[in-house]
């Protein structure tokens, strides 16, 4: 894949991002946590 971020492309990592995910934790909660500021933001409904 060309310019793909990982495969040929370098990750950037932003500078600010809106949310870090920490993969040790359970699925469920990494959900949640998105769900979470997705609400906050408007972007889905409660």
């Amino acid at each position: 894949l060309r310019n793909f971020t990982g495969i040929d492309s370098v990750y950037e990592a932003p500078e600010s991002a809106e949310i870090h995910l920490n993969g040790e934790q359970l699925v469920t909660n990494l959900v949640q946590q998105l769900l979470d500021l997705l609400r906050q933001n408007d972007i889905i409904r409660s």
